[in-house]
């Protein structure tokens, strides 16, 4: 009994740790059919979207290096200041929005 328990929790972990199917082609990640392993498998474009990344302006990134930079050191206060700079070239730009928030979170706990 003991090792058909241990048998049965191996296999539900090896099951486990397999990577889910992904698409191994382009006709899979444009949505039409796909066969994996003789089972028809339907995707969704929104299945394989790839995340998109956000095109930050080069003068957003230098003052968010600085501002890092500052906050390693830190120098909370002004890290806030170069992200608020930041955000003012660029109000979108989500690192710059995430910075700032933890920026602002810091202070509040200090």
């Amino acid at each position: 009994m003991y090792r058909l328990l241990v048998l049965t929790l191996l296999i539900l972990c090896i099951g486990c740790a397999r990577e889910p199917n992904l698409p191994q082609s382009a006709s899979e990640a444009t949505g039409e059919s796909a066969s994996t392993g003789g089972v028809k498998v339907e995707s969704t474009v929104l299945d394989v979207v790839p995340e998109m990344k956000y095109p930050e302006k080069p003068e957003v990134v230098r003052l968010l290096v600085h501002a890092t930079h500052l906050e390693s050191n830190g120098k909370f206060v002004d890290a806030l200041a170069v992200a608020n700079e930041a955000l003012a070239i660029d109000p979108n730009s989500p690192k710059a929005s995430e910075l700032k928030t933890r920026l602002e979170e810091l202070l509040r706990r200090v």
